[in-house]
């Protein structure tokens, strides 16, 4: 490899690296965001479920804000019973968190299809929905 050559490729590989570094901490962020919006909805949703079922009344505080949300869902053969939810901030449009009277914790995509979430060990996709 000649001098010239050489030199336009470590020019190229100065200008390429940062812009990768930067794309791949931005995906990175993207994900503890998104991390942690379920992680704070599935919190506001587990301490509203135990005051909902002994007074039938919703807390007034908690930001993002549970809503009743009764809605029955089969998933991998188990049925669940739904029954407070939260949009996350963000993912307003993507689905909702939801509850059922058991505890179970359900991400309901806009197509209304459920899946079950574990708060104790869950982390979001590296890449978002979409890419």
């Amino acid at each position: 490899m000649d001098a010239p050559l050489r030199r336009r490729f470590f020019t190229l590989l100065l200008i390429l690296a940062p812009v990768a570094l930067m794309a791949l901490l931005a995906l990175a962020y993207s994900q503890t965001l998104r991390t942690q919006r379920v992680l704070t909805g599935a919190q506001v949703l587990v301490t509203a479920r135990l005051p909902y079922l002994k007074t039938g009344m919703l807390p007034k505080t908690g930001v993002p804000r549970p809503f009743l949300y009764t809605k029955p869902f089969i998933v991998a053969g188990t049925s669940h019973q739904s029954m407070l939810a939260v949009h996350l901030l963000g993912h307003e449009n993507r689905g909702l968190l939801a509850i059922t009277t058991e505890g179970t914790l359900l991400w309901v995509n806009r197509k209304e299809r459920a899946r079950v979430i574990t708060a104790q060990d869950y982390r979001a996709r590296f890449f978002p929905p979409g890419i």
